[in-house]
């Protein structure tokens, strides 16, 4: 009876793997679609927003210029300044 037992988490083992490969190929496969239309991946960089362009009856997820972003850039700096330098 130990043998049954012991090889239950090894078939779990084997199926969870086969399930988080399957997985991570599915994901990477519609990331490169995405960006293949010309989406984009991720969080906008400072000094940019993500925004949202209703084209054609469709949504598209692309990446504008923040107006304040030079602002924001600013005090990021000055900050950093601050850490780097403290009083």
């Amino acid at each position: 009876m130990s043998t049954k037992v012991g090889a239950v988490p090894g078939m779990l083992a084997v199926i969870n793997e086969y399930q988080s490969k399957a997985s991570g190929a599915d994901i990477a496969f519609k990331m490169g679609e995405k960006a293949r239309r010309g989406g984009t991946l991720g969080k906008a960089k400072l000094g940019y927003l993500n925004v949202i362009d209703s084209s054609e009856g469709r949504q598209i997820r692309t990446v504008g210029l923040d107006p304040i972003g030079p602002l924001r850039q600013a005090r990021v700096r000055a900050l950093r300044h601050r850490q780097l330098h403290p009083q």
